[in-house]
């Protein structure tokens, strides 16, 4: 088996400091288990938050209001709200994560959750992730998605309120990606995509393998379905529909003359 190392500059670095000597040491210790995948709750949480952690800052939201990113919206709030579960259901629905929103009955008290927050602007991004929490070693994460910098101005069109929901949908998938351990990549039609335009968020995204953001580095694919299977499992009964989707594809019934 072939081990690269790669040093490059972050994104994320300070002008002037990604320069300088490095003295690697890489050890390779073989005999010990491959952690076991754990399933994840997801929560959707519509209902505006005070968010103080390190890793997104100080953040107040209002409630989610379809109305705040353009009034051409007003009275489309719970189409939002319907066509972002569906279709984060959609993304995730092959893997052992479990996506409630703050519309349905409270969790248990002691659950482990990740949250994603829907609401807020911020003139430079579409959504923030605490971290990229590889192996998803915290249970507990939370991501924001601003759903006020949707702007139809953005887009080469206006949109149907569907439509962006559908864009919303795959910047939460995305950000969730990140608190579930992927990195970003360079192809219109991943999820984990950071280079497409505007327009790109309207078409339902997936995850997939795609090379890797060159901010995150200069070669190499990242498998998402692979790294998400290693991290949360499949849903049993998707991969039984799967494999029996499989051998419907395979079983031809012969036919007599």
């Amino acid at each position: 088996m072939a081990y690269y190392l790669v040093v490059t500059g972050s994104a994320f670095a300070t002008a002037g400091t990604e320069t300088g000597d490095y003295e690697v040491t890489v050890e390779v210790t073989s005999g010990f288990a491959v952690p076991e995948p754990t399933g994840q709750i997801l929560l959707l949480d519509f209902d505006g938050a005070i968010i103080d952690t390190p890793g997104l800052g100080s953040i107040i939201l209002d409630p989610f209001d379809a109305a705040d990113i353009a009034l051409v919206y007003r009275e489309e709030t719970q189409v939002f709200k319907d066509v972002i579960r569906t279709f984060m259901a959609d993304d995730f629905a092959a893997f052992n994560i479990t996506i409630v929103t703050t519309d349905d009955p409270p969790l248990p008290s002691g659950t482990e959750f990740s949250s994603v927050f829907f609401g807020g602007r911020n003139p430079n991004s579409f959504g923030i992730s605490e971290s990229v929490d590889l192996y998803n070693v915290d249970f507990c994460d939370d991501a924001v998605v601003f759903t006020e910098s949707f702007s139809p101005a953005l887009f080469s069109h206006l949109p149907t309120a569907t439509e962006l929901a559908v864009a919303i949908a795959n910047v939460a998938s995305h950000e969730a990606g990140h608190i579930l351990g992927l990195n970003h990549v360079t192809d219109d039609l991943a999820l984990m995509d950071d280079q497409s335009t505007a327009d790109a968020l309207l078409v339902d995204q997936r995850f997939q393998q795609a090379p890797l953001s060159p901010d995150i580095m200069t070669i190499g694919t990242q498998d998402s379905v692979l790294l998400l299977l290693e991290t949360v499992g499949p849903r049993l009964d998707a991969a039984f529909k799967y494999v029996a989707d499989r051998l419907a594809d395979a079983w031809q019934p012969s036919v007599g003359p």
